[in-house]
């Protein structure tokens, strides 16, 4: 603490080398203090943690002894920061000057016979080189599946290693938000959840973090109907109603689960803390719908989620039948099947509404295992994920007929196809974004029945509820849907896409007929 506000200089901005203040963000200095050895802070935009974050790491290169990672999602990024903000920080500093001891480069810095390293990480080999004791994981929300978890074993010769997470959130369940509220279903226990608390001088009730729907107050609200509205925000007490002083001395952060505090600290902080925050930009980017979700993530620092954007448990046993799951099938049944450390399968018929009727939701060993799938459902077709094992997805092809490989090639996201088949090979390229949309609009819709006691299926409810769809810009700046990859396991959803997609290759024309009035 004392180096950064005695010896720290701001990097870049218009404030670039004047001394670091905290003046105007009492609720960093807590972040700023706390030396524990796992922490995790869910941010707005622009919010200085990646400029903190970036002092504690060079405090902790002259201070104390093991080399540090300090990580970005692209190496561009990891570039772009390091020239603009680590060196010059460096360089325009006397005092850490004094402890440069060897290269001071785009990927490495030796502070007092220590080495700081920069990495992008959009690839593995990447980091899979550089031991360290120190991890600082800046924006990790857009890092790929499986980052972090490498990230960590470089760790793992270190005594005591550290760890800093930071992110602006993006969805429940992944990233950032992952760690600060944990999640059982993916064994990761969570943080102790701090939360900013300001006391009201009014009131003298302590308002628990700063909530836009209930602590602002739009002085103009009863203009909104007009044309010439312009909000005028202020923050209030959520309970008297009246102003509340942000920099108030009487605020502390909170914390929620004090058993989590051994494992891990975890901060939330969001542009309301911030007195220079522009609130009135803030409203009227909540009311643009195509900004809402870049308001919540960026303005708010909490992941957002539209209003029915994912399967949620009511709509998955709103679908269940009168029927249990079964054990083999003398109708002949359509199969999709997810392929990962194991199989995740699911076999359907259309029933007499012509809707999907799933009939077994399996999770399979091996390929062996699907071959006694295939048989005990009398497989009329099979669509099979073919990236992951393509050798034996391509054996099994060859073992089997009706035997489909699946591919979510890229390519096809330009365009409004759902499928487009190589009948040569027998391989179905598939609309990844059009094909996870009809399976959740067939489930919305109720045009699907699941058996009664489909929750004896382990995590089937937990992969279902996985997919997210959310909207992005493309290239000429419309608003499309996408649905980003997230952490969350979601193998049986994806079974279901090709399950749907085994009913659409089967030639005959009555079921074509099916399942276009299906989809409609």
């Amino acid at each position: 603490m004392i180096f950064l506000l005695d010896k720290w200089k701001i990097s870049s901005g218009e404030h670039k080398g004047e001394k670091f203040s905290l003046h105007d963000a009492p609720y960093l200095i807590g972040l700023a203090q706390d030396q524990h050895p796992f922490r995790v802070t869910m941010k707005s935009a622009q919010s200085r943690i990646s400029e903190l974050e970036l002092a504690r790491t060079m405090w902790k290169a002259i201070s104390r002894k093991g080399n540090l990672l300090y990580t970005f999602p692209a190496a561009e990024q990891m570039q772009q920061f390091v020239d603009a903000r680590a060196r010059e920080a460096v360089l325009n500093n006397e005092f850490l000057q004094k402890y440069i001891t060897g290269s001071l480069n785009l990927k490495k810095f030796s502070i007092n016979k220590n080495q700081i390293y920069w990495r992008g990480v959009q690839k593995r080999r990447q980091i899979i080189t550089v031991d360290v004791s120190d991890l600082e994981a800046d924006e990790v929300d857009e890092y790929e599946e499986g980052t972090l978890y490498t990230l960590d074993k470089r760790l793992g010769a270190s005594a005591n290693p550290q760890r800093s997470y930071f992110s602006t959130p993006k969805f429940h369940g992944s990233g950032i938000s992952l760690y600060y509220y944990g999640n059982e279903a993916q064994n990761e226990r969570g943080s102790d959840q701090r939360v900013w608390t300001i006391q009201c001088e009014s009131c003298g009730q302590w308002n628990e973090d700063l909530i836009w729907e209930h602590n602002i107050l739009d002085k103009n609200a009863h203009e909104i109907k007009f044309s010439y509205y312009q909000p005028d925000i202020i923050i209030i007490c959520r309970f008297c109603k009246k102003p509340l002083d942000r920099l108030s001395a009487r605020a502390q952060w909170v914390v929620k689960f004090p058993k989590n505090s051994d494992y891990c600290h975890g901060y939330s902080i969001s542009k309301l803390f911030a007195p220079n925050a522009n609130l009135n930009q803030m409203m009227k980017d909540s009311m643009n719908p195509l900004k809402e979700q870049e308001f919540n993530n960026s303005d708010l620092g909490r992941p957002y989620e539209p209003k029915g954007s994912r399967i949620a448990d009511e709509n998955l046993d709103a679908i269940r039948g009168n029927y249990t799951l079964w054990l083999r099938s003398e109708i002949p049944c359509f199969i999709g099947a997810d392929i990962g450390n194991v199989i995740h399968a699911a076999a359907s018929i259309f029933d007499e509404n012509n809707r999907v009727k799933i009939v077994s939701v399996i999770e399979l060993n091996d390929w062996e295992e699907l071959g006694l799938f295939y048989k005990d459902f009398r497989c009329k077709s099979i669509v099979i994920d073919a990236n992951p094992d393509k050798d034996e997805a391509i054996k099994f092809q060859n073992e089997h007929s009706n035997v489909w490989l699946a591919y979510y090639p890229q390519f096809l996201e330009r365009s409004t196809d759902k499928v487009r088949l190589d009948w040569d090979s027998n391989i179905v390229n598939i609309h990844r974004t059009l094909m996870m949309m009809t399976l959740s609009d067939v489930v919305m819709n109720k045009k699907m029945t699941l058996p009664i006691d489909i929750r004896r299926i382990r995590d089937f409810y937990e992969h279902m509820k996985s997919p997210i769809r959310a909207l992005k810009q493309d290239v000429i700046g419309n608003w499309v849907p996408w649905y980003p990859n997230i952490k969350n396991p979601d193998h049986y959803f994806h079974a279901l896409v090709y399950n749907l997609t085994a009913m659409m290759l089967n030639p005959q024309p009555a079921i074509f007929r099916k399942l276009r009035t299906l989809i409609r």
